[in-house]
């Protein structure tokens, strides 16, 4: 229900700073900033990736120790580097399930993926027949680069507190030129004779 309301307000906000007018006609900057504060109300989720990435890197080194950590049901994030048997250079990152828990090494081998660590790479060894990795596009010799674990990070909706905080600044502004604009101006002083 919370995003309805909100989403209703950044819709009103953006077809306000559209037309220049909000409760009284806007300056340059109040229409850019009510510009900004629908999008922010619109897409929190843009200004906090940038705050906080959603995926974090962390060493291929360290993938069966990830695999193990990850609760039952859930899934791995790899980015591999290698050359296809056709010769083509391939750079992807993928999405394995890792079904219930265990080890890490058994984990990755429910998933299809056998790994050996070579000169301080990971780097795949055997791909398990019909495996999700190998529905992945991935091969042998592939090598692990990097395995990208979800940040625990706060709901991007907190970033709709300053942009509302910014909404109420504008509001209060235009009321105040609003009321100027409204009180009639002191009739001039009659001339003298």
């Amino acid at each position: 229900m919370l995003q309805v309301i909100i989403a209703t307000a950044a819709m009103l906000i953006f077809a306000a700073a559209t037309m220049n007018y909000f409760l009284t006609r806007s300056r340059l900057w109040e229409s850019v900033a009510l510009l900004l504060i629908a999008f922010a109300l619109f897409r929190p989720g843009f200004f906090w990736d940038r705050i906080y990435p959603p995926l974090l890197e962390s060493e291929p080194a360290q993938i069966y120790e990830v695999a193990e950590a990850l609760p039952a049901g859930a899934s791995i994030r790899l980015h591999a580097e290698g050359i296809s048997i056709e010769g083509d250079e391939v750079s992807k990152t993928v999405i394995l399930p890792l079904g219930p828990p265990g080890t890490g090494e058994e984990r990755l081998l429910n998933a299809g993926l056998t790994l050996r660590q070579e000169g301080g790479r990971t780097i795949i060894d055997m791909i398990g027949f019909a495996s999700p990795a190998e529905r992945a596009g991935l091969d042998f010799d592939f090598e692990i680069t990097s395995v990208l674990v979800t940040n625990d990070r706060p709901p991007p909706e907190l970033v709709w507190l300053p942009a509302l905080a910014l909404l109420a600044a504008i509001i209060w502004l235009q009321r105040r030129r609003r009321t100027a604009e409204m009180t009639p101006a002191a009739a001039p002083a009659p001339a003298g004779n």
